[in-house]
């Protein structure tokens, strides 16, 4: 995503108060050396008691199944801090979720994983759902991070916040970015900042 705005079909899951627990409800794979953390994505929703897919569930519905942007209700990720939650929104190939608000251990755990999150009003998710729920599957929605926009190909241009590690990240490193790196980069602005302040300093 570094630089380029993102350009997906958006999957509406208008529910508040989605949990970590509802994210990613399956003890065992979490007990996994090697688990399939998409494959439990929303599992009590996304599958029937045998196994097979809930045809109803939006992620189970073309064209919605190929979303890679998930319009969710307030206070989305709320609950236990388990990281597994991102991890399994990223591996499912959610690479964003637009929401009015969210749990802060999982806003703090997708700044971390490699998750954007964007803020908006609830009207405006309410106008962005409208769009999609109408005619979902001929309108993608893009997003414009540098400049902090939504927008559709034909409509309303809907503007969002985003948190300036969340969108430091995606704009410099995206995936590649890690916490180490992230310090790297705000020693390195320092000095360039410090060598115009205090020259004789870095004389030596």
């Amino acid at each position: 995503m570094r630089n380029n705005p993102l350009r997906s079909l958006v999957a509406p899951l208008l529910i508040d108060d989605i949990d970590t627990d509802q994210i990613i409800p399956v003890p065992k794979m979490l007990e996994s050396f090697s688990p399939d953390y998409g494959a439990a994505l929303f599992a009590n929703w996304r599958l029937l008691p045998d196994g097979s897919s809930n045809p109803v569930f939006v992620l189970n519905r073309p064209p919605f199944d190929e979303a890679k942007i998930l319009l969710a209700g307030e206070n989305f990720g709320c609950g236990s801090s388990r990281e597994h939650a991102v991890w399994a929104l990223r591996d499912f190939g959610i690479q964003c979720v637009i929401a009015s608000s969210y749990g802060d251990i999982f806003y703090e755990n997708s700044v971390n994983c490699g998750l954007l999150l964007i803020s908006v009003s609830r009207d405006t998710r309410d106008s962005i759902a409208s769009v999609v729920q109408e005619d979902g599957a001929r309108f993608p929605l893009n997003i414009d991070l540098e400049h902090q926009r939504l927008f559709f190909d034909k409509g309303t241009e809907y503007p969002f916040f985003v948190g300036e590690r969340m969108r430091s990240r995606f704009l410099t490193g995206g995936e590649s970015y890690d916490e180490i790196s992230g310090i790297l980069q705000h020693v390195k602005l320092f000095e360039e900042s410090d060598k115009i302040r205090r020259p004789w300093i870095h004389e030596f």
